[in-house]
This record gives structure tokens, C-alpha cells and sequence, in this order.
């Protein structure tokens, strides 16, 4: 996970926060506000009450989540049909949204 942390970051892919966040709600209203301008994934440097940032939008585009699970994204109905149960070609449109 820290190499494709650093991949996003190389990428430009990965935004960083640098000032105190609150993580009850502030994270989550950070996060939305982003992922309604783009898809980067967000890196928390300073949540309170903790000494962990935070990487939150990880699988925030398609693509991004295809690189995560290995998975190419030209196949990725073949991809989910075989890799989540119960999905065939009768609900497959369930799982998948347009890009």
C-alpha cells in the first residue's frame, strides 16, 4: 500500500491537507468537496486526536481501484463477474455505473 501511496503522490493523484482536521465530520465534508471537483485521493497529515494520518479516496475513480486489485480496466465486467458472488450478466449493470 505505501508504494502505490507514493504512486498517487508521484502521479499527482494524492492532494495533502496540512492543518488540523477534525475527523468526526470535517474529514468526510474535505473529502466530499473533492470528489465533487475530481478524484484525487486525500491525504490527512494533522487529524485530531491522533498521531496517524489519514488517505481517505483511495478507490475514488475507477481506474485507481482496477490498479489496486489488479485488475484490467477494459475487462473490468469480466472482472467483477467472476469476482463478486451472485453477480451475472442479469444484474451485472447493478454494480456498475457509467463512467
Amino acid at each position: 500500500m505505501r508504494n502505490y501511496i507514493k504512486q498517487l503522490e508521484k502521479s499527482n493523484q494524492l492532494l495533502f491537507v496540512d492543518r488540523d482536521v477534525d475527523p468526526k465530520y470535517e474529514l468526510a465534508a474535505v473529502t466530499k468537496k473533492v470528489q465533487l471537483q475530481g478524484d484525487q485521493a486525500i491525504h490527512f497529515n494533522r487529524v485530531k486526536r491522533t498521531d496517524f494520518p489519514v488517505i481517505t479516496n483511495l478507490y475514488g475513480s475507477r481506474r485507481r481501484l482496477c490498479d489496486l486489485i489488479d485488475a484490467p480496466i477494459d475487462r473490468k465486467d469480466e472482472f467483477i463477474r467472476k469476482s463478486v458472488p451472485g453477480v451475472d450478466d442479469t444484474n451485472l449493470q447493478d454494480y456498475i455505473k457509467s463512467e
